[in-house]
């Protein structure tokens, strides 16, 4: 954006351009995001697979863990074009599409999902944030920060020695990149969803995909765990933590999603780290979402 002001003297007119860049939204972190619209960040970041973000996830490891394992450059390479293919239905309703309309494919299920971003206030939020999506869809009136306060919480590392374990709890600390911290898995965030809705919370973890896509064409949305480049990672971006209860399979490009819709070809998402109804490569999303266990959480 550039204002122009000119000062008129005589005989010599001096012209004085400033520029300056303006942020219309997005969180005050360096680094996180660009000066874009989620949407449109997004969809930018489809078309361009060079451009890096972070994940919503990633923790600050020891200087030791660091050099070891450095954290990754995380990059978009999801097939999609953004949400320029959002559907408006009612609250809580669903449209099957049959025919093609509006870049719309043919037989498309997109249900109305209510869209929260997880930043600035949840730098590692992305599951809390897509489980108060989810319950909002369901009617629930909570937010996601009652729910990053309620979740139950384990250590980084225990008083014997281990990592915290994802399956029991959300390992450090949810708030902040400052603190040490990872994520957490299906189980906690499907004890969590059943203190709001008591014997409607289905756990899908482990089923195949099939059951997600048939979930959503019920008319209910699913929160999935899956990487935030939305395609299978190679094996150096994975790491087998030691708990007291085993090892268990981590990546710091880890992140959470709501899944809206599906087509043929493509799975629609919202993405608490930017976009509502984001087009993804279907193929590519189920690979990913295969590797860290195929857990997925729903409603009936």
């Amino acid at each position: 954006m550039i204002f122009k002001r000119r000062w008129l003297t005589v005989p010599v007119i001096v012209a004085a351009i400033y520029t300056y860049q303006s942020f219309d939204s997005g969180p005050p972190f360096e680094g996180l995001f660009e000066a874009k619209e989620p949407a449109e960040a997004l969809q930018e970041e489809s078309s361009n697979p060079e451009k890096e973000i972070k994940s919503s996830n990633l923790s600050k490891p020891s200087d030791a863990e660091e050099k070891k394992n450095p954290e990754p450059s995380l990059t978009h390479d999801d097939g999609g074009v953004g949400n320029d293919t959002a559907i408006e239905v009612k609250a809580g309703a669903k449209k099957e599409r049959t025919t093609s309309q509006d870049n719309v494919e043919e037989n498309t299920v997109l249900l109305d999902v209510p869209y929260l971003l997880q930043l600035p206030e949840l730098q590692r939020g992305c599951e809390v944030t897509s489980l108060a999506m989810m319950l909002q869809h369901a009617g629930v009136n909570v937010g996601k920060m009652e729910l990053a306060e309620n979740i139950h919480k384990v250590p980084y590392w225990t008083a014997d020695g281990y990592r915290g374990n994802p399956h029991k709890g959300f390992v450090g600390n949810i708030y902040t990149f400052e603190k040490d911290g990872y994520a957490v898995y299906h189980e906690p965030i499907a004890d969590l969803a059943e203190t709001y809705l008591p014997g409607r919370i289905v756990d899908l973890s482990g089923q195949p995909f099939q059951t997600v896509l048939d979930q959503v064409k019920q008319g209910s949305p699913v929160l999935v765990i899956t990487n935030s480049k939305f395609r299978p990672l190679p094996e150096d971006e994975f790491r087998y933590w030691k708990t007291n209860a085993g090892e268990v399979k981590i990546t710091w490009n880890e992140h959470a999603v709501v899944i809206t819709g599906y087509s043929d070809e493509h799975i629609y998402i919202n993405n608490p780290l930017g976009g509502e109804d984001v087009k993804l490569n279907k193929e590519s999303f189920i690979g990913a979402w295969k590797q860290l266990g195929s857990q997925a959480v729903s409603y009936n």
